[in-house]
C-alpha cells in the first residue's frame, strides 16, 4: 500500500467537527501517483457501528490540487461526525474496474467541546 507519513488519517475529532486532511498519495516505490482519470472515494465507519458511516466522493468532500503529484485535499462537513469513539477512515482509488485502497487510519471521535451539546 503507498504509504503517508506521518499518516494523515490518524486523529482526534471533537463530535460534530468538521476536518480538512490534505495528503499525497503515493505508489508502491514512494513515489507520488499521478491520479489523472482515477476515481477517488473516501469513506468513515464507527468500527462498532457500522450504521454510523461517511461516504465522499471527488466534488463532493474530496478535492484532487495537484493530479499529476496525487495531491489531495478530504473535508469533513461539521456535523457529519457526531458519533463518539474509534471510526475506521480509508482512502480508495479507482482505476477502470480495479479498486484499491490506498490509506487508512483511526479517528478518535471524542465528546463535543461544546458545553450545550
Amino acid at each position: 500500500m503507498p504509504r503517508n507519513e506521518p499518516n494523515p488519517l490518524n486523529f482526534t475529532l471533537p463530535a460534530g467537527d468538521s476536518a480538512l486532511i490534505k495528503m499525497r498519495i503515493f505508489d508502491p516505490f514512494d513515489k507520488p501517483l499521478d491520479i489523472t482519470g482515477m476515481v477517488l472515494k473516501y469513506s468513515a465507519e464507527k468500527i462498532d457501528d457500522p450504521t454510523h458511516r461517511i461516504d465522499l466522493t471527488e466534488g463532493s468532500g474530496i478535492t484532487v490540487i495537484a493530479a499529476l503529484t496525487g495531491d489531495i485535499e478530504i473535508l469533513i462537513p461539521v456535523g457529519d461526525m457526531t458519533e463518539p469513539g474509534k471510526h475506521l477512515n480509508e482512502v480508495q482509488l479507482q482505476d477502470g474496474v480495479d479498486s484499491q485502497v490506498v490509506a487508512e487510519g483511526i479517528i478518535t471521535v471524542t465528546r463535543s467541546l461544546n458545553p450545550s451539546e
